[in-house]
């Protein structure tokens, strides 16, 4: 079963540093960004944009399921798997032999 994680699928803060950045919350520039605290890039301010828009931020987290039972060739003893990421950003794979 593959989940996706994508701009759209598990990831939340391009959404809500745009949204921080609307709302006119000063930025440092020279901050650590999409680190685990956006108070690294973002004077006070950004709680409340977080708080107003938890549940857009929730459902953009969420790790969808996209595919099941796919199967996955082998060719010479190997698997290649092509995984196509968005930057910043990370794949669940699960791989369950048959």
């Amino acid at each position: 079963m593959n989940r996706t994680i994508d701009k759209t699928h598990g990831i939340f803060m391009h959404q809500l540093y745009d949204d921080v950045r609307a709302a006119g919350v000063a930025e440092d520039l020279n901050g650590r960004i999409y680190g685990n605290r956006p108070s690294d890039r973002f004077e006070n301010g950004w709680q409340t944009v977080l708080n107003a828009n938890l549940s857009q931020y929730e459902n953009l987290a969420e790790l969808p399921k996209t595919i099941s039972d796919s199967i996955v060739q082998k060719n010479d003893e190997k698997l290649t798997l092509e995984v196509n990421l968005e930057p910043h950003s990370v794949k669940l794979i699960e791989l369950i032999p048959q």
